[in-house]
């Protein structure tokens, strides 16, 4: 009999469900073996990259052609900014610590070290503007200090003041907002939560509604989109993020949205619905979305503090899990991408990161990658053999990993007890045939085994299935 491993997560435990695992893995097509289709690869490993300071990074962006493209990052009430060397400079104190960060770039010549860079470190707050040499505050009245968030598009900034409104700068003059420069988003009376750029419209993301207009290049600067209206508002500021040509958010009922259009496409599953569900009011301003793109797979990720990491690769519809180990969820919080390093914001530490996908470690900690599948059962039944297809022959030379192991439970009664553990090597250095087998587990009990596979050394895994019972195994 063949078996295929979950390729998303599931916990329905409180309807009497299986869970289903799929933790630090990602699902791929698999068209270099025919018998099976889908494959779970190993998510990249994390390395340092450049050491701020503070005690944990709120935030990162960075924009081509702008200050020649270097990484501007928030780490304990400062404004970092990287260069290509990954050499970090202090430019100054910003906002008030541990809330969320926010930026916006302008660019207003053609020379790619000048530009603005706008920062919001707080939820409500006072925008920092640096122009490659002075950091100072937007003190224009019309603009105020509690913005809920801040923007950018053809050579403005555009805030979110309060209430429904929304202001903008003059081109290139971020600034200085005139008195006039000012739109209410009025089709429905809700409070603006976010701004996102999209595709050259403005995403006006309210607590109820969405609006989305356009700058008109006329007097009246900005107006609606006809039909560019969504009835369903935005969670939390930090719960959106464009990808994929389109807009990603987590709506007011909590369900995860990607934009068709101007019509909202569930995305999330009922599992992850859940979970958002169970976030508090005190864990809504630090639960962030964002977006990467490696190896063709383009994720979206929603990250909170307390209740996991859960990221949907756009190219197969699934969602995984992310963990660090030792953590109450994933390091990553944010993500950039510079010269095809995928460089990242460490929640943990005053620190970016990036990924490595020739390293299967943490900073230096292993990594859990579960997986799961369940079997059907109807009667009792003996579970004489189960062989794994998987990468084989992975050791490193010496140390830890030279001999990696991959580790086996199961269960019969839908995850309530467990087995003991079974491990079995996944071979040494050019051991490529090597059998991962493991025999006479006893008797399966209806409705079904769910057997649960663990790997931690640091060496790749890539799960393709397994074969149970099978007489040539």
């Amino acid at each position: 009999m063949d078996i295929q491993f979950g390729i998303q997560p599931e916990d329905r435990s409180a309807y009497k469900l299986a869970r289903v695992r799929c933790q630090n893995l990602f699902a791929e097509q698999a068209a270099s073996v025919p018998d099976r289709p889908v494959a779970l690869l190993s998510c990249p490993g994390i390395e340092s990259y450049s050491t701020l300071g503070g005690s944990a990074c709120t935030g990162l962006a960075r924009q081509d052609g702008v200050f020649n493209g270097d990484i501007f990052a928030v780490s304990t009430n400062t404004l970092y900014r990287v260069n290509s060397s990954a050499t970090a400079s202090s430019i100054g104190s910003v906002g008030t610590d541990g809330d969320l960060s926010r930026f916006a770039f302008i660019r207003p010549t053609s020379t790619a070290t000048q530009g603005y860079v706008a920062t919001l470190a707080s939820v409500a707050g006072t925008v920092y503007l640096y122009d490659n040499s002075t950091l100072t505050t937007i003190s224009d009245a019309d603009v105020g200090s509690s913005v809920r968030d801040v923007a950018s598009i053809n050579g403005r900034l555009v805030f979110a003041t309060g209430d429904d409104e929304f202001v903008w700068s003059e081109v290139l003059d971020p600034s200085n907002v005139d008195a006039l420069s000012f739109a209410t988003a009025e089709r429905s009376p809700d409070d603006l939560k976010a701004i996102l750029i999209s595709q050259q419209e403005v995403w006006l993301m309210g607590s109820d509604t969405i609006e989305v207009w356009v700058d008109s290049g006329g007097f009246d600067v900005f107006v609606p989109i006809a039909g560019g209206f969504i009835e369903r508002g935005l969670l939390s500021r930090d719960l959106a993020t464009t990808e994929d040509n389109t807009v990603f958010w987590v709506g007011n009922d909590r369900v995860i949205y990607r934009a068709n259009g101007y019509l909202p496409t569930r995305v999330s599953t009922h599992y992850i619905e859940q979970v958002m569900q169970g976030l508090s009011d005190a864990d809504l301003p630090l639960c962030k979305m964002s977006s990467y793109t490696q190896d063709g797979h383009k994720f979206v990720q929603v990250r909170t503090p307390n209740s996991g990491t859960f990221v949907l690769d756009i190219s197969t519809n699934a969602w995984h899990e992310r963990d660090s180990e030792g953590q109450t969820t994933y390091r990553a919080l944010d993500y950039v991408e510079r010269g095809g390093v995928i460089i990242m914001a460490d929640a943990y530490a005053g620190s970016l990161r990036n990924f490595d996908t020739a390293i299967y470690q943490d900073i230096g900690e292993e990594i859990i990658r579960l997986a799961t599948a369940i079997t059907p059962v109807r009667s009792n039944v003996p579970a004489f053999s189960l062989a794994l297809d998987c990468a084989k022959g992975v050791g490193i030379s010496t140390g830890q990993g030279s001999d990696p192991f991959i580790i086996l439970r199961f269960s019969d009664d839908n995850g309530n007890t467990w087995s003991n553990e079974y491990t079995r090597s996944v071979g040494k250095i050019g051991e490529y045939g090597k059998r991962v087998i493991w025999r006479q587990m006893g008797r399966m009990k209806p409705p079904n085994r769910i057997w649960e596979i663990r790997f931690t050394d640091k060496n790749i895994a890539t799960i393709l299935g397994a074969r149970l019972n099978d007489m040539q195994s």
